[in-house]
């Protein structure tokens, strides 16, 4: 694999049943300088129902891009 040229943030949910914890610490440890933000008591769809708590986490870290 070659090395990141951009920033990379991963917001995972720490209940996500479908993309599971490991495969964003897989990655992590794959790019060691990929940022992991992790979210609890949250699942996969959570991060992007603008009805819950980790959508205000998707919105603050979207707003550090610009």
């Amino acid at each position: 694999m070659s090395a990141l040229v951009l920033p990379v943030t991963i917001l995972q949910g720490d209940d996500d049943a479908i993309v599971p914890p490991s495969v964003a610490a897989s990655y992590c440890a794959a790019f060691p300088r990929t940022r992991l933000v992790s979210l609890a008591n949250c699942g996969h769809f959570d991060l992007m129902d603008p009805a819950t708590e980790a959508w205000e986490i998707v919105l603050r870290e979207l707003r550090t891009l610009g």
